[in-house]
């Protein structure tokens, strides 16, 4: 074969290798950044099906059968039935203690530096290629069947979570469409301070995790800069302010979408401009505004300018201000 005929040849393949892929629009943020809001209203726009944090299935869904967005338990869920049918003959057949180690051994922060070089195909540990192959298998069956059930074609996942992002970008099968999302430090670290229950677990009261302000200090910046240097990598990425998007929902949906070069056939579910109509969802995991259904306000939430403790405000501050600055919320205005 010549090398005309060659070279004509791989294009046809790698086409039909890009089209057979599966469109995420993955939702990346620090905890606590407003990624449920921003994924139900970006799920509801047209081909678009939204799952929430879908890298908790195998614990929160399988293993716990806490309650899916449409207020029923996982397993009596009749959509996530047939996911489960559809991927693996029914998620009774899932060995979960084998899929939750094999992802505790690849979707944590230290095997970041391995998914970079594997999204770049400059692979060099064997033993880790294995393993990101073999769980890279069992969410290829999970993310296929979760679009032929819903007939959806493009996934909002908003799992957040910045090694999840890096080893999904790293699988063939995921064409990776960023959200990078993110909201002010000290707003982030209030939100940590609160005490809310968890509405999804429906046979005990159990309350959200609360992580002191100074924590949060800390970790925000890696979460940031981690994200920002994924959205560097990636082919399609856009940077979202939290505060932003509450401002002005249809606005900022129609820019994600345009951004990220997605296609939609009708508008945004938006009723006025501060209201948004959310249907019922199957969400995985989330912030407990998933379960929320109908027209709701959608609003800044700044009581953390007035409630949050002045010590925990200039400690968060002093600590994130590089980052502050940079995207807007100190001393400028952010650019367009």
């Amino acid at each position: 074969m010549d090398a005309c005929r060659l070279n004509w040849c791989l294009r046809v393949v790698e086409a039909d290798e890009v089209s057979d892929r599966v469109s995420v629009l993955f939702v990346g943020a620090s905890g606590r950044s407003g990624s449920t809001l921003v994924g139900r209203v970006l799920g509801q726009n047209p081909g678009f099906f939204d799952v929430g944090e879908l890298r908790f299935i195998w614990e929160r869904g399988i293993q716990k059968n806490q309650l899916c967005g449409c207020g029923q338990a996982f397993h009596s869920c009749e959509f996530w039935n047939a996911v489960g049918e559809e991927a693996f003959g029914g998620f009774d057949k899932v060995n979960i203690d084998e899929v939750l180690a094999l992802k505790s051994a690849v979707d944590r922060q230290r095997y970041i530096p391995h998914h970079i070089m594997a999204a770049k195909r400059k692979l060099k540990n064997s033993e880790m290629v294995g393993r990101l192959d073999r769980y890279g298998a069992i969410l290829e069956r999970l993310y296929r069947a979760v679009q032929s059930v819903s007939g959806a074609k493009v996934i909002v996942d908003s799992s957040k979570a910045a090694p999840y992002a890096f080893m999904l970008n790293a699988l063939p099968f995921i064409d990776l469409r960023l959200v990078y999302l993110q909201r002010d430090s000290r707003a982030v670290a209030y939100s940590w301070s609160r005490r809310k229950l968890r509405p999804e677990i429906w046979n005990r009261k159990e309350f959200m995790s609360q992580i002191e302000p100074l924590a949060i200090a800390r970790e925000w910046p890696v979460h940031s800069c981690l994200l920002d240097y994924l959205s560097r990598m990636v082919e399609f990425s856009t940077l979202l302010r939290y505060e932003d998007f509450v401002r002005e929902p249809a606005l900022w949906n129609k820019k994600v979408l345009t951004e990220l070069e997605l296609d939609t056939a009708a508008g945004p579910p938006i009723v006025r401009r501060h209201k948004v109509t959310l249907a019922a969802n199957h969400s995985v995991a989330g912030n407990p505004m998933r379960f929320q259904v109908g027209d709701i306000e959608v609003h800044p939430d700044e009581e953390w300018k007035m409630k949050m403790k002045g010590v925990d405000k200039t400690i968060v501050t002093a600590i994130t201000l590089p980052l502050l600055y940079r995207y807007g919320y100190l001393g400028r205005e952010k650019r367009q």
